[in-house]
């Protein structure tokens, strides 16, 4: 068997020379994923059904692993040292594909979320740098974070728009999205996670508070 490889130079094919749209800002969410400027929300797909399947599979592999822990006991045998069963291997194997799938779903969710926003050759996008980290100590909310892969969203972003020429702009940690007003730029002082309605007490403007987040956002870039 041969194998030839084959480098060849070439322009840059995705030199998108259309006309900009304006600039879109995204506020992304654990209850919505994305709440655009223009109107568009994009929520997470529907994961409860293999969510229920895994924590099924998990629960069956436990009572598994409860009979070698107990063996182990008995037989003052190590518990790595005992064999498993042909079932718990067949459930480990199904555990792990049912943690692929989800992992898939989600991914792809995004993966079409990112490719619609970016073909609407905007001459900007303007997202939050979150603190992932930090949110992921709220154990309440954690595991909502950790499906709303944040940090893949803003990956897949940064390379697509690099792609299409599109300029992704990066908001400061610290830049108050939610706080101010999109209408008169009046800052709360204190805004709840359970205030949904952004109210001013300046101009009396009532919108979506993710709404108004993003277009915050958008406005960084004008």
């Amino acid at each position: 068997n041969f194998w030839f490889s084959v480098s060849v130079e070439i322009g840059d094919y995705n030199n998108n020379d259309k006309e900009k749209t304006e600039p879109i800002g995204i506020d992304l969410g654990i209850k919505t994923l994305a709440v655009c400027s223009n109107g568009k929300s994009y929520k997470k797909p529907n994961i409860k059904k293999h969510k229920k399947k895994l924590k099924r599979l998990q629960r069956k592999a436990s009572r598994q692993y409860k009979k070698m822990l107990d063996k182990s006991k008995e037989t003052k045998v190590k518990f790595s040292e005992i064999h498993k069963s042909k079932n718990l291997l067949k459930l480990e194997s199904n555990i792990r594909k049912e943690y692929r799938k989800i992992n898939n779903i989600l991914t792809t969710n995004i993966h079409n979320i990112t490719s619609e926003l970016v073909k609407l050759n905007s001459s900007s996008i303007v997202i939050e740098d979150l603190n992932i980290k930090g949110m992921m100590k709220n154990k309440h909310l954690s595991e909502k974070i950790k499906e709303a892969k944040f940090y893949e969203f803003r990956r897949q972003l940064e390379y697509k728009c690099k792609w299409n020429n599109v300029n992704l702009i990066i908001a400061d940690r610290w830049y108050p999205s939610s706080k101010l007003c999109s209408s008169c730029g009046n800052r709360k002082k204190k805004l709840s996670l359970k205030e949904r309605i952004y109210t001013c007490e300046e101009c009396g403007c009532v919108i979506d508070r993710d709404y108004n987040a993003s277009l915050n956002l958008k406005y960084l870039a004008m």
